[in-house]
């Protein structure tokens, strides 16, 4: 029985270490749900050409987190599954082997259900949050929470053509910040990357633009043309953005009041 304990137990601590990188990896900017699947992948061994997993391949940190949970598989599991099998070649009875087999299915059942509880999910990642935050310098904030990306607002990158709206024009020109638009960042056509860019920053054609906001206001400037047209969808964003926030508004003075 000390092997079929020494699976079990290898195989909790395998789901612990996975739930860690998880959480580190969200630490590093990754959504929940990309985490959750990178940690899985590298805790299987399941190796998936994604641009998610290229994003963890080409960040130093991340790299480092799931090099952990690859050590942790390769020591730990293997061993351990290589122990189980070795119990059951010892010529135990038939009993002792049905009696192995009921501990390692009811142990895999609690397991399962463990994993799958959101409770525990909920009190695992807030511990293990507060520990990383304590004792690991990661750097960067879960992106998705910070800037509620699952929400209403996104982060999209926008390719610009010579007959984009904002091509010719500053960044103060476009005024895309009356519209709930912020450029992070500009990536030029040379590769060169600016950036928190400043107002008198000009886009060019072949700019690709890191924008936050809301997900329809985004997917219209996609479509917008330069002209006369461009100009009238842009003054008319800005006094649907206006309406929104005035409402956004007044909805948080009424929370505010009955806080």
């Amino acid at each position: 029985m000390t092997a079929v304990a020494t699976f079990l137990i290898v195989l909790l601590l395998s789901l612990i270490v996975a739930r860690f990188v998880s959480v580190a990896l969200t630490l590093t900017g990754l959504s929940p749900e990309v985490a959750r699947f990178q940690a899985r992948s590298a805790l299987s061994g399941t190796g998936f050409t994604t641009r998610e997993a290229e994003a963890i391949v080409n960040h130093p940190v991340r790299r480092r987190i799931v090099m952990v949970l690859m050590v942790v598989r390769n020591a730990g599991l293997t061993g351990a599954i290589a122990s189980l099998v070795l119990s059951f070649t010892g010529s135990p009875t038939t009993q002792e082997a049905l009696t192995r087999l009921g501990v390692i299915a009811a142990g895999l059942a609690g397991l399962w259900i463990l994993a799958r509880s959101r409770a525990a999910d909920r009190i695992m990642s807030r511990v293990i949050r507060r520990l990383l935050n304590r004792y690991t310098e990661l750097g960067a904030s879960d992106l998705v929470n910070l800037l509620d990306i699952s929400g209403d607002f996104t982060i999209r990158e926008l390719a610009l053509d010579e007959d984009d709206w904002p091509v010719g024009k500053t960044l103060a020109e476009t005024e895309l910040h009356g519209e709930g638009i912020l450029v992070l960042g500009i990536r030029r056509e040379s590769g060169n990357y600016l950036g928190a860019p400043t107002p008198d920053t000009e886009f060019c054609a072949g700019d690709r633009l890191v924008l936050y906001g809301r997900a329809e206001r985004i997917a219209e400037l996609r479509k917008r043309s330069l002209g006369a047209e461009g100009d009238a969808r842009h003054e008319q964003a800005r006094r649907e953005e206006d309406e929104v926030e005035q409402s956004e508004q007044r909805e948080d003075r009424r929370r505010s009041s009955e806080a």
